[in-house]
């Protein structure tokens, strides 16, 4: 008879275990918790990024708008241009309240 220690089985560990269905849920696991860890990273980068953006464009878009409702035969605005429309609006309501306040 043969002790456990004299028997030799040739087993090749790696396909043991990659065949497991243990293996398999956690690898399934660790896959959901990477792409989830993904996912959270991006929507906290989202955030301040689209906050950033806002900040720093929103006087764009408020000189584009009143430049879009600027009428050529009665005008509000001395040139109408985007540097001249925000030089004025900054001049007479100032850069806060004129330039970056939204809508």
């Amino acid at each position: 008879m043969t002790s456990s220690s004299e028997s030799t089985m040739s087993i090749d560990e790696s396909s043991v275990i990659s065949t497991s269905p243990l293996f398999a849920h956690v690898s399934k696991l660790m896959l959901l918790e990477t792409a989830t860890m993904s996912l959270v990273k991006e929507f906290a980068a989202a955030g301040p990024g689209c906050a950033t953006a806002n900040g720093l464009l929103n006087c764009f878009e408020t000189t584009k708008v009143k430049l879009q409702l600027h009428s050529t035969a009665n005008p509000v605005y001395a040139t109408a241009t985007t540097r001249g429309v925000m030089t004025q609006i900054a001049r007479e309501e100032g850069v806060i309240r004129g330039l970056m306040t939204p809508g």
